[in-house]
């Protein structure tokens, strides 16, 4: 069974090598993001197959990430 850590890490470790086309399998297929300080509007993503799509298409070619220092806190409720 994969951690929440884990799958935090293989997320970062792959935005921050470029590797997007890989990235979406790290969610549930029924997952929802939402991103509700995006500008100009709140975002909501729903479904694998979309946070797929947007990983590949623009947000691939434009985000990158550097990491350092990074702190996870854990929690006691895992979910």
């Amino acid at each position: 069974m994969t951690t929440p850590r884990e799958v935090f890490e293989r997320l970062s470790e792959g935005i921050t090598a470029g590797r997007f086309d890989e990235l979406s399998q790290l969610y549930a297929e029924d997952t929802v993001v939402e991103h509700p300080t995006a500008i100009p509007v709140p975002g909501r993503i729903e479904g694998r197959k979309a946070v797929h799509e947007r990983f590949v298409g623009g947000l691939g070619a434009t985000l990158r990430l550097s990491t350092s220092d990074v702190v996870v806190h854990e929690t006691t409720d895992p979910r």
